[in-house]
């Protein structure tokens, strides 16, 4: 059988919502995950929440006209409050249906609330079908001395399973991205939510102004199928960047992938090459950030054809050399709902 709907339609875990400096205070942003609207609130004190979108009175969709006051979010129909817990706190109406807040509010009136996890300069939202609450988090890693992530998206036809198979279907390295030959220097493991590979890879191409053959090593560490960075050293020219995978399933068989990444300051930009001591050390780190978020572009614009258009065959009639697909998709297996 050959068909995506193979894949669990509303995988659980941590997706990618956006970054934290655009939800400034006050601001109320509605956000799609896995076929359902989100409202994202942040209060005055500076606190984010994220609410269902229907206000459980009379039905507005608290991300049309929903106002922030104080910290809670205000419905705009019929002004009822509710706080980052999800809870009325207060109506428009005073005792005799006149306005103020009136104090025997609605027990009942109740928002689900989602959680969500600020890390690495990203925010997070756990989605689970069921509402169980998260029982993994993701790891924060250090940031400092590295710039700020510089990133790009694309909306696909495809499934959050299908991103994270890709970074470990070595197969399609030579054939898709030209990379030869490749040495596995940790093999797939998996423990609870998370994965981890390491390869060293070699390529032919112009980087930074030189030609050649150029290796590269990276460690992909995953987390969930909504979250993954690659550690990527390239010992010619000293350099180390991160690239952080951020996926959001927007509805079933829809997929927001935005690449994300982040240099870790040059030490020595002789290394890479003489002209760029020319440069000054915040411009040249900038703007080496943005040439490598241009390759990774480059790179996975050659997947995203083929990511848009691919189906779920299961189970894959494997050849050897394709790497650990089979123990990916049994790793995967755990987010779907029961």
């Amino acid at each position: 059988m050959s068909s995506k709907a193979l894949l669990a339609s509303r995988p659980s875990g941590w997706y990618f919502l956006g970054f934290p400096g655009e939800i400034p205070l006050g601001a109320v942003l509605t956000r799609r995950i896995l076929g359902r609207d989100v409202v994202v609130f942040r209060t005055r004190s500076g606190e984010i929440a994220a609410v269902d979108p229907f206000c459980p009175h009379m039905g507005a969709h608290l991300g049309h006209g929903g106002v922030v006051e104080g910290e809670t979010l205000r419905c705009p129909f019929h002004a009822f409050r509710f706080d980052r817990e999800g809870q009325c706190v207060a109506t428009g109406y005073g005792a005799n249906g006149g306005p103020g807040a009136n104090t025997a509010r609605p027990s009942r009136a109740t928002l689900r609330t989602w959680p969500l996890r600020e890390v690495n300069g990203f925010l997070f939202l756990y989605y689970d079908e069921e509402g169980k609450p998260p029982d993994w988090d993701l790891p924060e890693i250090e940031t400092a001395g590295w710039t700020p992530p510089v990133s790009y998206a694309w909306n696909l036809d495809c499934h959050p399973q299908d991103i994270g198979e890709n970074a470990i279907d070595v197969g399609h390295l030579k054939i898709v991205h030209g990379y030869e030959p490749l040495e596995v220097l940790a093999p797939f493991t998996a423990e609870g939510p998370s994965f981890r590979v390491s390869y060293r890879l070699h390529r032919s191409a112009g980087l930074f102004l030189k030609s050649g053959k150029f290796t590269v090593e990276l460690t992909i560490h995953g987390y969930g199928l909504g979250y993954a960075h690659a550690e990527i050293f390239i010992p010619a020219y000293g350099i180390r960047f991160r690239n952080y995978t951020l996926v959001t399933p927007t509805d079933p068989g829809r997929t927001t992938l935005r690449v994300a990444i982040s240099l870790e300051r040059v030490a020595k930009p002789h290394q890479i090459n003489p002209a760029l001591w020319l440069f000054p050390a915040g411009l040249l780190n900038l703007l080496m950030a943005r040439l490598l978020l241009f390759g990774v572009i480059r790179d996975v614009g050659h997947d995203v054809g083929i990511l848009q258009h691919r189906s779920y065959v299961h189970p894959p009639i494997l050849a050897k050399g394709d790497g650990p697909v089979v123990q990916f998709r049994r790793w995967a297996e755990q987010f779907a709902a029961a």
